[in-house]
């Protein structure tokens, strides 16, 4: 009797002293893998390819080559981007490595600055969602005095 009540004593001990995993950071989360472009909305809806009807699936309208698309946000704080196995111009570079990215606002706000060679740069989302499998964010933006939301999924590989 003495020994088995000796061994479940060992046993609970054993788990008590246990360590947890320690939860990761976002920066954990977010970098050193490869996220791919898988949803993208707009509300309220708008005519993004202007044929007269009104979108609210912004993903269903891009290229098959800009939907295979991946990003990668590293530890140094750049950001590569691939062009995935569909290139939408053949003689394009297959990665690009020209961006800068940061958080802010207590790491709920993410900043890309893609060297101040677009129209956009730099330019910041709203993080929503980011789980070791999934980001999701948003970016507001005024067009003609109309707030629209475009929110846009990504999924790791």
């Amino acid at each position: 009797m003495v020994l088995v009540v000796t061994g479940c004593k060992k046993d609970e001990e054993a788990a008590a002293t246990t360590t947890p995993t320690p939860t990761p950071t976002k920066t954990e989360l977010l970098t050193g893998k490869n996220w791919k472009f898988t949803a993208a909305t707009v509300d309220p809806a708008i005519d993004l390819n202007f044929d007269g009807t009104l979108d609210t699936d912004y993903y269903a309208l891009l290229a098959p080559c800009n939907q295979d698309n991946l990003t990668k946000f590293n530890t140094n704080f750049t950001v590569t981007f691939d062009e995935g196995a569909i290139k939408c111009d053949s003689l394009a570079p297959q990665t690009t490595n020209t961006a800068i990215w940061a958080w802010s606002t207590n790491e709920t706000v993410l900043t890309i600055d893609n060297d101040g060679t677009g129209p956009n740069t730099p330019y910041s989302i709203d993080v929503l969602e980011l789980t070791a499998t999934k980001f999701k964010a948003n970016q507001t933006l005024t067009l003609d005095t109309v707030n629209y939301v475009f929110t846009a999924t990504w999924t790791k590989q």
